[in-house]
């Protein structure tokens, strides 16, 4: 769950749930390239429902669906 593709299809992004994070993978090298940690609580936490998907947009930004 939260995985999606980049517009180009070239990277992976992924939500890690159990350690929070969003982790990017380049599919062309088949090689790690990032991991993005993110908080559960406070005010810049994603909260506590789990991530439903990850959206990549044309310029590379991400933004998650949550479950309701």
């Amino acid at each position: 769950m939260g995985a999606s593709l980049s517009p180009d299809s070239n990277k992976l992004f992924t939500y890690n749930e159990p350690m929070t994070r969003l982790d990017i993978v380049d599919l062309e090298k088949l090689e790690f390239l990032d991991s993005l940690p993110f908080e559960k609580e406070g005010p810049n936490g994603i909260g506590p429902r789990g991530i439903l998907r990850t959206h990549v947009t044309d310029s590379g930004e991400y933004y998650f669906s949550v479950f309701g």
